[in-house]
């Protein structure tokens, strides 16, 4: 052992000083500085590469904290192992959440002098202010981004699912390939508990492709090729595939939407049915046009009609950290902790040593110690030094020779000041006279080498000195003393080497060994012993102990106390070993740490995983009396105890947070967050009914139940009916209060043909789970209803139109009609139908006239497609004008009593009137007239009627005949009047009403004049108002002249009205209630929210879009308004109830003429219309359905401004006081 010319050289192994580095750890949490930290807690708002920190936390494990000595800078490299918690705020996906990681940080840190005011004279590890390059961060637990960038795309779209970006449902989509033509209904499915129907992403260099699952309906299908025709509905499984450009550097993954291509892969027949037919329509058009016709047509309209609706998806663009990124932010808050705790005292001499003199501290760090140099003589070489520590000892401390002689020497010379010879007084030799002629001491290998001459003077004959010289090995050893101290003694390694004069005497040799032992030379032995001790203490800094008269009692072999930290233990250990160089202490140290507070770190035990709402058992470890534990689950529950039991209301990815706090002094609060990820548990559904019996064309409202145990999920509900109709957006009420979420469904529907049905009703939780339940449906068909006219007169041989309509509540039924007409014979009937809903509706119309005149009992018979049958019946009057041609005989009219000798045609009655005259000579003359047959003047035949009158009078014939109310009929007769003062006129005239007056008021009349002396003919139409009108016909002379008329060949005909369906009653106006922005200020601006919230909520309507939203003024058209704008990216109006109605009135500011107006329901999309808008135009738009509640409007490169809304309520009108939000 050489300490190379320093006084002292104390050194410390490198375990041992990582005992002190770790007790230091314990300290953590009783001194803020100068020891190393049990935990640091992140604040918000950190940047973690282009992500933002929203909670953080950081262990470090005493166990992990490592060192090696580092020669190369005088210090040691510090390793301390991390584990880190990073809860990341707004995250772009779900994997990117948390980020849970491990990590080694090497702190390459000199040993130094610390700046620490308590002990100014110390070595310390120097943690603040290291240089760039004195910091390595390994992160041990692998690339926590490598999750984000391998399933982040597939997150991302799962999220799009979610929030209705990709929508759910789409319906009344044109598809078709000539000559057929269908609409087609497609659902989308995201379901994670069914493989099947889950969202799932591929990769092609370059692409990334997105494999929708979808089931598309097709129904209302037409066209045919000759007789092929299509069975409808038909039904198909496949999974809509988009393309679409994608790149991902480590650090940014870029998915190209706004650029993907369709296409229909892994077609597949849909259950039941409407399989059945898609494989039925498949084989009969591929036979026909080709294998693969059909399947390709399909995809064709398919991919035509989806590459409008997937064109608005928008582009996805989101930044990642790389690794770097964490490594830079786990040193900078590791560097900003170092910085503050400063340093770690290694080693700091006892205040109450007192007489320490360190006139200068040399460290030097060797490769597997630390030897601390005090005291540099001349030509002392700290890079000389090398390890003389010894295993398995913890230090070592090594004396100077030239120190520890020079100590002897100089305490021979102060006990013997005059030098020598001296002579001893004989009261310290017993008696004798002993004279020292010389002593010395020094260090050789092994021992204290003592050696001297001595003279006892006349010790034999009292007169004869007996001369001696001695050599003695002195060794040291340790003692342990009650005081707790130990104290260095020396001992005869051997029995000493005497050379006696005059040969050997026994007596003198014991006199020698006890003098060199326990006498005078004894004493000066241990005085010497005695400097070295007090210099060990003195050097090394280490505690004296005294005893109760003051004399030193023993050392400390370590100073006792570490600042900041707590004390060392340390115990000398023998031998100790003497060399010519120097002597060396060994012993064992071990540190010890302050606090005394229990060790209890957070530790999660994590991650979780299990379905929604199941009770999952959380593990924070054993309970222990120091310390409290508080779980918080992040849904804003908590538990204070340690293994808690929790149910999570929905599914998801969850940050559950471990705190435990130690309560006794010194102890630390740390945390652990875990991921928690639920699966999602699907609803379960049921009808109120096992199966359903109904007539056709009956509205019937299905209500079925659900219940989900995740009761915090909010739902959708589609009704497939089974038969030849679009699904239906069923109403949902529920109540999301736990354990679970309740709710029924509701939709009415009817079915338009008879046969068994099946309604699949699906109900969707906002997560993607899907419910499914299935009602029997047995429709029964009901015959038609048909409605003819209960009586009708007709002409004999005249053809008529016999109508009827009917009605039938299963509209999809088409009808045949036969009519018997009661006179022997029965006809076909021609059908027109209108089969729409609620009923088909039509008309039978078929043509006949009866020969004969008589009453006839007709019965209408209409029959549907499925054997049902309505009736109606008709009694037919069939009638003809009696003695039309005046050949049937003539009759006397009057009573032979009234002396008048007229004759009239039989079934005729004769009329004579007064006429109105304003001639007042006219009117005072008598009127006279006569009847009579016509035996030569005539029309045709052998006979007319003749009629004489004279004066003011109408006079002629007239007969009353059944009609039909409504119809027109035409009165015609042949005539030849001689009125020699040509005031006489020939008329004829309807009475509507049935009457016998020829003067009232509703006859319809027309006149004639005489005219040429020639038969003529005269004719007048009119509408009957009763089933029964009168017909007349005769002449009419208002000045008094004097006429004869002739009437023959008298003529009806019916002129039937055109067949017109009674009109439908007009539906009453909706309550409407609008909205405008006027009462939002200029300027104002609504920032995209992350987790499906709106961007603003104004009136209790919701506004959502992927971009900003502000609002700005215009007069155009005055006057002045405000106006919500919205990016081309379009945006999202959801309103605060379910409606029918609802009009949108748009400002174009310029771009593109056209933009897409799209009606929602849920997340769904019902109906889509693209309009034109002209720029700096404004206009209202109209979006009806059977229920609606929102609508969205992408303008493509279009730029648009919401104006107002209204909508029409079901009760009363939305309130307009409601509130808004700005960002």
């Amino acid at each position: 052992m050489d300490t190379h010319n320093f006084q002292t050289v104390a050194e410390v192994t490198e375990s041992a000083l990582l005992d002190i580095l770790r007790e230091a750890w314990r300290s953590g949490g009783l001194n803020p500085n100068g020891t190393l930290p049990q935990e640091i807690q992140l604040p918000a708002g950190m940047a973690l590469g282009p992500f933002t920190l929203a909670d953080g936390t950081v262990q470090f494990p005493q166990d992990q904290i490592r060192i090696d000595l580092n020669p190369g800078i005088n210090g040691v490299n510090l390793t301390l192992g991390v584990i880190a918690d990073l809860e990341i705020q707004n995250p772009p996906v779900p994997s990117a959440t948390l980020f849970n990681i491990t990590a080694d940080v090497t702190l390459r840190v000199p040993i130094g002098q610390a700046p620490d005011p308590g002990a100014p004279i110390n070595l310390a590890v120097l943690l603040a202010n290291l240089p760039a390059n004195a910091v390595d961060v390994v992160i041990t637990s692998g690339n926590p981004f490598a999750n984000v960038l391998a399933n982040g795309p597939a997150e991302f779209i799962h999220k799009l699912y979610q929030n209705g970006t990709i929508p759910h449902l789409v319906q009344d989509i044109p598809l078709g390939f000539p000559p057929f033509a269908m609409k087609a209904s497609v659902e989308f499915f995201d379901d994670e508990n069914n493989p099947a129907r889950q969202i799932s992403v591929g990769f092609l260099p370059g692409q990334m492709q997105i494999n929708l699952p979808c089931a598309v309906r097709f129904y209302d299908i037409t066209g045919g090729i000759g007789p092929l025709g299509l069975a409808s509905p038909m039904g198909m499984i496949a999974i809509a595939q988009l393309t679409m450009p994608f790149s991902n550097t480590g650090a940014q993954i870029h998915i190209g939407l706004d650029s993907a291509t369709s296409n229909l892969i892994n077609i597949q027949p849909a259950p039941g049915l409407e399989g059945a037919n898609y494989t039925a329509n498949k084989t009969s058009v591929d036979t026909i046009l080709g294998a693969g016709s059909f399947e390709n047509a399909i995809r064709t309209g398919f991919v035509t009609a989806a590459n409008v609706f997937f064109a608005v998806l928008p582009p996805v663009d989101f930044d990642i950290p790389t690794l770097a990124d964490l490594e830079t932010q786990v040193e900078g808050f590791i560097r900003t902790e170092m910085n503050s705790r400063r340093y770690v005292v290694l080693w700091a001499p006892t205040d109450a040593v007192g007489g320490v003199v360190i006139t200068n501290i040399t460290p030097k760090v060797l490769n597997d110690t630390l030897a601390i140099a005090l005291n540099a003589g001349p030509g002392a070489d700290a890079n000389a030094l090398v390890n003389f520590i010894p295993v398995p000892c913890d230090f070592a401390i090594g004396l100077d020779d030239d120190f520890v002689e020079e100590k002897l020497k100089s305490e021979i010379a102060a006990k013997f000041p005059g030098g020598f010879p001296v002579t001893l007084p004989e009261a310290d030799t017993d008696g004798h006279t002993v004279r020292i002629n010389s002593f010395s001491m020094k260090l050789i290998d092994g021992a204290i080498e003592a050696k001297g001459s001595v003279t006892l003077v006349d010790e034999i004959l009292g007169s004869i000195d007996v001369g001696a010289s001695f050599t003695a090995h002195i060794g040291l050893r340790w003692k342990d003393n009650a005081s707790g101290g130990q104290m260095l003694e020396p001992f005869l390694i051997e029995e000493p080497d005497i050379d006696v004069e005059l040969g050997f005497l026994g007596w003198l040799l014991v006199f020698l060994v006890g003098f060199l032992t326990g006498g005078l030379i004894g004493g000066l032995i241990l005085t010497v012993i005695l400097a070295i001790v007090i210099e060990i203490a003195e050097s090394i800094g280490a505690d004296k102990i005294f005893d109760s008269a003051g004399n030193l009692a023993g050392i400390a072999a370590w100073p006792v106390k570490l600042p900041n930290i707590g004390t060392i233990s340390a115990r000398f250990k023998n031998p100790v070993d003497i060399y010519a160089t120097g002597i060396r202490f060994i012993g064992e140290m071990s540190a010890t740490s302050t606090s005394k507070a229990g060790l209890d770190s957070a530790s999660a035990n994590g991650p979780y995983s299990a379905s929604a709402s199941s009770a999952l058992l959380f593990n924070g470890g054993l309970d222990k009396v120091f310390s409290q534990p508080t779980w918080l689950f992040g849904d804003g529950q908590s538990s204070v105890l340690r293994r808690p039991t929790h149910r999570y209301a929905d599914s998801g990815l969850y940050v559950a947070k471990l705190r435990i706090a130690v309560s006794e002094t010194g102890g630390v609060t740390t945390r652990n967050f875990t991921p928690v990820h639920l699966k999602n548990v699907q609803p379960k559904v049921s009808f109120d009914l096992l199966e359903l019996s109904i007539d056709e064309g009956q509205e019937v409202e299905i209500t079925a139940k659900f219940t989900d145990p995740e009761w915090l999920d909010k739902h959708t509900a589609i009704f497939d009916w089974g038969d030849d109709s679009k699904p239906t957006v069923g109403v949902v009420s529920e109540t999301n209060l736990e354990p679970e979420a309740k709710g029924t469904v509701v939709a009415k529907h009817a079915w338009c043909d008879n046969g068994n049905y099946q309604v699949r009703l699906r109900v969707s939780d906002d997560d993607g789970g899907i419910g499914e339940a299935v009602l029997p449906v047995v429709v029964k068909n009901v015959k038609p209803v048909v409605t003819s006219e209960e009586t009708l007169c007709v002409l004999v041989g005249q053809p008529v139109q016999m109508q009827a309509t009917f009605e039938d509540n299963g509209w999809c039924d088409t009808h045949t009609a036969y009519w018997d007409f009661g006179d022997c014979q029965q006809k076909n009937a021609f059908v027109t139908e209108t089969n729409e809903p609620p009923k088909a509706k039509g008309k039978v119309e078929v043509c006949h006239e009866w020969a004969h005149c008589g009453t006839y009992l007709t019965t209408i018979t209409v029959r549907d497609d499925d054997g049902g049958e309505g009736l109606a019946t008709t009694v037919v009057h069939a009638v003809e004008l009696k003695n039309p041609m005046m050949e049937d005989g003539f009759r006397f009219p009057y009573p032979p009593a009234s002396g008048r000798k007229d004759r009239v045609a039989k079934g005729w009655h004769p009329y004579a009137e007064p006429a109105l005259s304003f001639d007042k000579d006219a009117a005072r003359q008598p009127r006279e007239w006569l009847f009579f047959p016509e035996n030569f003047v005539e029309w045709d035949g052998r006979r007319a009627q003749g009629l004489d009158f004279k004066g003011a009078i109408q006079a002629g014939i007239h007969q009353q005949i059944c009609a039909n109310v409504g119809w027109e009929y035409e009165f015609s007769a042949a005539w030849h009047l001689v009125s020699p003062r040509q005031t006489g006129r020939v008329c004829i005239g309807i009475d509507p009403l049935g009457g016998s007056n020829p003067n009232a008021a509703q006859i319809v009349w027309r006149e004639l004049p005489p005219g040429e002396q020639e038969w003529q003919n005269i004719s007048v139409r009119a509408k009957a108002q009763r089933d029964e009108i009168t017909l007349f016909l005769g002449g009419i002379d208002r000045f008094g002249g004097e006429n004869t008329i002739y009437l023959d060949d008298a003529h009806l005909c019916q002129i039937q009205p055109t067949f017109c369906p009674p009109a439908t009653p007009p539906e009453e106006p909706c309550k409407e209630s609008c909205v405008n922005f006027d009462d939002l200020q200029i300027g104002s601006e609504f920032a995209a929210n992350p987790g499906g919230l709106p961007n603003l909520t104004h009136h209790n309507i919701d506004f959502f879009s992927a971009a900003n939203l502000w609002i700005s003024d215009t007069n155009v058209p005055p006057p002045a308004h405000h106006l919500l704008n919205f990016t081309p990216r379009g945006i999202r109006v959801r309103l605060p109830q379910s409606v029918k109605q609802v009009k949108v009135t748009l400002h174009s500011n310029g771009g593109g003429p056209d933009f897409k107006l799209e009606t929602l329901l849920g997340n769904s999309v019902i109906a889509s219309i693209t309009p034109n808008l002209a720029s700096s135009t404004e206009q209202e738009f109209t979006l009806t359905a059977v229920a609606l509640d929102g609508f969205t409007v992408r303008g493509d490169h279009m730029e648009l401004s919401l104006v107002k809304i209204c909508f029409c309520t079901e009760d009363k009108p939305v309130e307009t006081d409601g509130h808004h939000d700005m960002k």
